[in-house]
């Protein structure tokens, strides 16, 4: 009864059901492809009806969202009454930062011009076209702005109720596959007027509940991150970063290190010099340049375990970011510890030395570990296995073969057989298992560009048939990890398969990031295009 988060999944599912609908139109009106003659005429007059569309559905989100706040906090055992009434109508019309609904949609125009006179320049993409790619960068751009107004609007009104409560904080719920930056926030706990902290296209949302009930709303990063796959953590926490916190690193020190963080070169990679220089000194003040000023002060945790320089203000050594430091170390499990913990990425439990060697938990362990899935799924399509999406295959397919140990296979052989020849330098059990979460990001994409390959978001070319929902996803890279019809390696860490699954062929791509093989993408894919790219590659 106490649980606020588990409260508030009703209020989840239903804000996702008017913006749905309201994303679709909007997305209608901008189109696939760019029109003729001058695009801000264009916008001119398409623009206003695309703000309508969504200044239509604002009054419905303020309703649903002031009225949450009373339901979520019953649902909690709270008895707080609200002190005043709300009048919330000055949200509509206007986006988070003040502006109108029409001149934030405007700024996907500037955006696909920018993208298409880039485009143009450089030649690259040409074959597409460079005003067509600028068309789908202003696509991708409008949709980000439209999730983020809808979503800034009914934390708004969420707020404006919470507050006129006494006794009364919120506590932030993550949403969907939220970012490093929102997930170091989510044991967190507010007072009612506190800001709502929130990056573009960022999903999170308050969960009122009284302040005694709090600590009971809250839900852990490390919980959060341990949650996710491999593929997840890497995206959204970096590949050096993610392996940190696999370590034993603070997740808060992860993440926040990257706000004092400077690159002065462009690969972001140590020299060898460098690395050997950090080796032998154990930090030193060797010159590495993927440094961070963050918590170097004297009460900084990095800055009270890196020492003082000369006169006290400045820390004997650089911070070296998680980046530099998995460089440096080379593969040495130990050292990499020992800096994590002397650049202060390491906060309390067992010290470098007698820190246990241990595997990181597979996919399957973690999921055991936090109990079925419960996020309210896609905020495109509807929860998975329900509304848009289909959910699960035909029995005509059969079930979806087992799995075993977080990985994929044995359910076939476990070698990969030869193809055209070539031997894959893995077997199956050595793909991290591919959950639901890493199909969500498939089809809905993220913050970063990658995924929009579910049916009528018109992202991306390569669009999933419609009705094909996350578990579809899944059962297809199954099929194809069981029995695939072609494939290739792409040098030694890299490998890219062709296979099919319910008349949808696809290409699935895998890589080793130094730290395992896993999945990197899959989606639809046509055989004319394959034997292109596959006879550019075995010809080089």
């Amino acid at each position: 009864m106490l649980d606020a988060l588990q409260a508030s999944q009703r209020y989840t599912r239903e804000r996702h059901s008017l913006v749905r609908p309201t994303l679709a139109r909007v997305l209608a009106l901008w189109g696939t492809t760019p029109p003729p003659g001058d695009w801000d005429e264009w916008f001119a007059e398409r623009g206003p009806r695309m703000a309508a569309v969504v200044e239509a559905v604002q009054p419905r989100l303020i309703d649903l969202s002031t009225q949450a706040v009373p339901q979520i906090l019953a649902d909690t055992g709270s008895s707080s009454r609200a002190e005043a009434a709300v009048d919330a109508s000055q949200l509509i019309g206007v986006a988070g930062d003040g502006r109108s609904i029409t001149g934030l949609l405007g700024t996907a125009i500037t955006t696909a011009r920018t993208a298409s006179d880039s485009a143009a320049l450089s030649g690259a993409g040409m074959e597409l076209g460079a005003a067509a790619q600028g068309w789908r960068a202003g696509r991708l751009d409008l949709m980000t702005k439209l999730l983020t107004v809808t979503s800034d609007t009914s934390r708004a009104a969420m707020s404006l109720e919470t507050v006129t409560r006494p006794r009364v904080g919120y506590t932030r719920k993550l949403v969907g596959s939220s970012c490093a930056r929102c997930v170091v926030l989510a044991d967190r706990t507010y007072r009612a007027a506190d800001a709502f902290d929130r990056h573009p296209h960022c999903d999170c949302e308050h969960v009122p509940a009284e302040t005694r009930f709090l600590d009971l709303a809250t839900v852990d990063a490390r919980v959060h991150f341990d949650g996710l796959s491999r593929a997840q953590q890497d995206r959204l926490f970096t590949k050096a970063g993610a392996q940190a916190i696999r370590d034993g690193a603070d997740i808060n020190q992860v993440v926040n290190a990257r706000r004092g963080a400077g690159l002065s070169f462009a690969s972001g990679r140590i020299t060898k010099a460098e690395a050997e220089a950090i080796r032998n000194s154990r930090g030193g003040r060797a010159r590495a340049r993927s440094v961070t000023t963050e918590g170097t002060t004297r009460r900084g945790i990095a800055g009270s375990r890196l020492g003082r320089g000369p006169g006290g203000k400045r820390p004997a050594q650089q911070r070296l970011m998680p980046d530099a430091i998995y460089q440096a170390a080379d593969g040495d499990r130990d050292l990499a510890l020992e800096l994590l913990d002397r650049h202060g990425y390491l906060v309390g439990g067992p010290t470098p030395g007698n820190m246990p060697r241990h595997r990181p938990p597979m996919a399957a362990e973690r999921a055991n570990s936090r109990g079925p899935r419960t996020d309210p799924g896609s905020i495109i399509n509807g929860p998975p296995g329900g509304g848009g999406g289909s959910g699960v295959a035909s029995a005509a397919d059969g079930p979806p073969p087992k799995r075993t140990n977080g990985m994929h296979g044995p359910a076939t052989p476990d070698a990969f057989n030869a193809i055209d020849g070539r031997q894959p330098l893995f077997r199956r059990s050595e793909v991290e298992k591919f959950e639901l979460i890493d199909a969500e990001a498939v089809l809905d994409g993220d913050s970063t560009g990658h995924g929009f390959h579910r049916s009528g978001l018109g992202v991306k070319d390569d669009e999933f048939p419609a009705g094909w929902g996350e578990q579809d996803v899944v059962d297809l890279v199954n099929a194809i990890i069981d029995a695939p019809s072609d494939g290739f390696p792409r040098g030694r860490r890299r490998y890219s398969f062709l296979g099919a699954y319910r008349d949808v062929t696809a290409v699935l791509r895998i890589r080793n990031d130094g730290y395992g093989w896993r999945i990197a993408t899959v989606h639809p894919y046509d055989r004319i295009r394959w034997e292109r790219e596959k006879s550019a590659v075995v010809d080089n």
